[in-house]
């Protein structure tokens, strides 16, 4: 099983989103996909039982560091 999270790319920011990936590989497997006006992650954890909460944390990652790179470039 897996969880798909759709970033908006006018809000988010490509790298970030890949540090995010990098931050929780240890816990989960990602894929990074172009869905056209949104990024897509495909986000399947380690422990089933844990995946709702790893995907949350890394979206809040990926905004966080967004935030922290100045925002999305024009």
């Amino acid at each position: 099983m897996s969880i798909e999270l759709r970033f908006d790319k006018a809000l988010y920011r490509r790298d970030a989103i890949e540090q995010a990936i990098a931050a929780f590989a240890r816990h989960a497997d990602c894929v990074l996909e172009d869905g056209g006006q949104v990024w897509r992650v495909r986000v399947e954890a380690r422990r089933p039982e844990r995946e709702r909460a790893i995907a949350g944390e890394l979206g809040n990652w990926a905004l966080g560091a967004t935030i922290r790179a100045g925002g999305v470039r024009s």
